[in-house]
């Protein structure tokens, strides 16, 4: 999670003291000044928007920031997915290159398909899957 620096106010990710200044999600008007120096995620809304948390005297749930890809691709793949990799959008995060991703399961196998994300605009970007 993130929480705010007493020393300059800044706000920083808890594991490594870096600013949140490369991706933040900070909801309308916060943080609010003196509303907590801790990061909750409102999840009532589908933006998983952040606001500002007491945290000094409870014990709150958390959530882990994903280091950023090194190297993300810029074409479709070829070969098929790895089971526990992640399938990333060629020229995510703005995305305009129509993939398939062909999953091969050998016969009374079943597979499990969990989507942890998925940003489709309406009319533009679909998931099939049968």
């Amino acid at each position: 999670g993130a929480f705010q620096s007493k020393e300059d106010n800044s706000w920083k990710w808890i594991d490594d003291n870096r600013n949140v200044s490369n991706y933040n999600n900070f909801a309308g008007v916060f943080p609010i000044p003196g509303g907590g120096n801790c990061t909750a995620m409102l999840t009532e809304s589908p933006m998983a928007e952040w606001i500002n948390e007491d945290c000094d005297n409870q014990k709150l749930p958390f959530i882990c920031r994903r280091y950023g890809y090194s190297t993300l691709p810029t074409e479709c793949p070829i070969d098929a997915p790895i089971e526990g990799k992640d399938i990333i959008a060629p020229g995510f995060p703005i995305p305009s290159i129509p993939c398939e991703y062909i999953i091969l399961v050998e016969a009374n196998y079943v597979v499990k398909l969990e989507i942890i994300a998925l940003e489709a605009n309406p009319n533009v970007d679909f998931l099939e899957i049968y």
